[in-house]
């Protein structure tokens, strides 16, 4: 029996010792220190208290009392470590979060309490009497144990607060994370945006400039690691301009991004098309195997540009000039190889536009002379450089001289003589073309005034009006201006409009063309039959006078079509009342044609080549006296 005592109080201490050694131990490590040294001692107090009382029976309690009240006492300091351990705080804000508390949670929390308790019991029973200093020991005890239940309510108050300011916190960091995702993604959208705007052109979403110079550079790149060629398409729209000035930016917009569309089209996949802005594309063919090879994608895109566009129900006809740099026939570098695409462009516009031409080196002149002419036009009216010419147009029938045409002449003492051909592209591109043309209009009307008033009975001088210049708002204001300025009867003056002047926007061509004729001069239709526009649009248009091309009159003893068109364009013009002038007449057999096919009026150098306003008088002297003799013998 009294070996109980011992095996009871070693079996404790074994299970307390595997209690908070377990790998969950239930209190904290701190915690599970004290209350083994408490265990400890009180299982010494007792196993003293036995041993003692086994020897001497009459022992008073001297030595265990001392031990057992020093185990009570290390409980305080257990419950303290407890009270401020890592763990007690997370349970207690999980309490505060609302989750609920399981048995080992309030073991935890009782215990302490618990040995406190069983202390003051104890100490209570053992009291003969009341003694002050055991009464202010549990009284301290007690505080202790309120302070320490007051704390844990203040702090769980404190807790609840703080998880729901972090709560409210979490949660306007949640919806400001989302915000901020947002924003993120907008921002991501916009660069995006502006990456896109960086490579891409705004208005056909084709590749811009930037990114054809990267494309080529790769092409290059890739051309001299596998021994192949490609070539570099530069292209001109021919009459944009005109389309442009003519149906409104608008329109012409849509035009050009179908175009754009057609050439891409037109080309392969692994082929570029890129606008460089206005009405100018480039194409890169990549991997080409033989210059054959280019030709025939080239005629393709040619070709794609040359069919029908229909915007907004209109059917519009465009062509294109296009110049072709090879690699590595034409070098390597990027910015040559556009430069002589370029240079060739302007050499397909200069043999008559609608053409193709792969780039030679003798055509770098026509660049350096595109330079010169731009910087010399500039002054060349200052400096008095330009100057007109005169070609007749005479009756078929009677041979009299009935109208003379103003060309316009630029003798440079650089570029010598210029040709219209050369100037009116220039000065179309840098804006004089309307000083140019008002410059013109003034010469002739001051010029045919003087002729008038020195006796010459010339029914009209004709007057070329460009593209440009007719789509200008001011033309009427302007015609009306020189015709005051010069004194000149309006009767005396036609101006010529190009063909394709009248194939778009029809309303608002034939209501200048009315204002102009409301004026008293009359208006002739230049060109006609190299545009797209059927004969029976004809009647639509308030023209007085239509000027064959010359390109039909010059075989039409040999191909039987052109001459089957212009009997066609003649007898459809007189069934409309309007005369008809040929252009281009050069040889006694062209006259001849004409006047079997009731011509009107011929021009050309059969009759006379342009010449100067001092020759023009002796020749109108010579058909003046022949008109005279005719007229004197019948």
């Amino acid at each position: 029996t009294f070996l109980l005592m011992p095996l009871l109080n070693l079996g404790i201490l074994l299970a307390a010792l595997g209690l908070i050694y377990s790998p969950r131990p239930v209190l904290p490590k701190p915690v599970s220190n004290w209350l083994l040294i408490h265990l400890a001692v009180l299982l010494s107090g007792g196993s003293v208290y036995l041993y003692v009382i086994v020897n001497n029976p009459n022992y008073s309690g001297f030595l265990n009392e001392p031990l057992w009240t020093l185990s009570f006492l290390l409980l305080v300091p257990a419950a303290m470590r407890y009270f401020n351990t890592a763990d007690w705080i997370a349970e207690d804000k999980r309490a505060g979060e609302g989750m609920a508390m399981g048995s080992s949670e309030y073991l935890r929390v009782l215990l302490p309490f618990a040995f406190l308790a069983l202390l003051f019991i104890m100490v209570w029973n053992r009291l003969d009497k009341v003694d002050v200093l055991v009464l202010v020991g549990i009284g301290l005890l007690i505080m202790i144990v309120a302070t320490q239940v007051y704390s844990i309510h203040r702090h769980r108050a404190l807790l609840i607060s703080v998880s729901d300011q972090t709560g409210l916190l979490e949660r306007q960091a949640a919806r400001r994370a989302e915000e901020l995702a947002e924003k993120n993604a907008q921002l991501q959208s916009v660069l995006d945006d502006i990456q896109h705007m960086a490579y891409y052109d705004a208005l056909t979403n084709l590749p811009n400039r930037r990114l054809f110079l990267n494309k080529l550079a790769q092409a290059i790149n890739q051309a001299r690691f596998k021994n192949h060629m490609l070539a570099v398409l530069f292209i001109d729209l021919d009459s944009f301009k005109l389309i442009n000035d003519t149906m409104g930016h608008s329109f012409g917009d849509m035009l050009l991004r179908d175009i754009g569309v057609k050439i891409a089209g037109c080309i392969r996949e692994n082929d570029v098309v890129s606008r460089q802005g206005g009405d100018e594309f480039t194409v890169l063919l990549n991997e080409i195997t033989s210059i054959d090879e280019a030709k025939r994608l080239i005629e393709a895109v040619q070709q794609g540009i040359q069919d029908a566009f229909i915007i907004n129900d209109i059917e519009v006809h465009v062509a294109a000039s296009i110049g072709v740099a090879l690699y590595p026939r034409h070098g390597d570098s990027i910015d040559n190889l556009i430069k002589y695409a370029d240079i060739a462009m302007y050499k397909a516009k200069e043999l008559g536009r609608n053409k193709y031409v792969i780039y030679t080196a003798d055509m770098n002149q026509i660049f350096l002379r595109r330079g010169a002419l731009d910087k010399e036009l500039r002054a060349a009216i200052q400096n008095e450089e330009l100057h007109l010419f005169f070609q007749p147009q005479i009756s078929v029938s009677t041979g009299e001289i009935t109208g003379i045409e103003a060309l316009l002449r630029w003798t440079n003492l650089t570029l010598g003589e210029v040709t219209p051909s050369e100037l009116i592209p220039i000065a179309e591109e840098n804006g004089l073309i309307m000083a140019i043309g008002e410059w013109v209009l003034y010469k002739a009307c001051h010029q045919m005034r003087e002729w008038l008033e020195d006796g010459f009975d010339v029914p009209r001088i004709a007057v070329n009006i460009s593209p440009v210049q007719f789509n200008d708002e001011r033309l009427v204001d302007s015609v009306s201006r020189i015709l005051q300025e010069t004194g000149l009867d309006p009767n005396y003056l036609e101006l010529e409009i190009t063909e394709g002047v009248a194939m778009y926007n029809e309303k608002a061509v034939i209501h200048k063309l009315l204002a102009l004729k409301k004026l008293g001069i009359s208006v002739a239709l230049d060109d006609f039959g190299t545009g797209y526009s059927c004969l029976a649009y004809l009647a639509q248009l308030p023209v007085d006078t239509l000027k064959i091309d010359r390109g039909f009159v010059k075989n039409i003893q040999s191909n039987g079509d052109n001459w089957v068109l212009v009997e066609t364009i003649i007898n459809m013009a007189h069934n409309f009342k309007i005369k008809v002038i040929a252009e281009g007449v050069d040889t006694l057999e062209q006259y001849q044609h004409l006047r079997e096919k009731n011509c009107d009026e011929i021009q050309g150098f059969l009759i006379s080549e342009p010449v100067s306003s001092e020759q023009l008088v002796r020749l109108m002297n010579k058909y003046n006296s022949r008109s005279d003799y005719r007229h004197a013998h019948g």
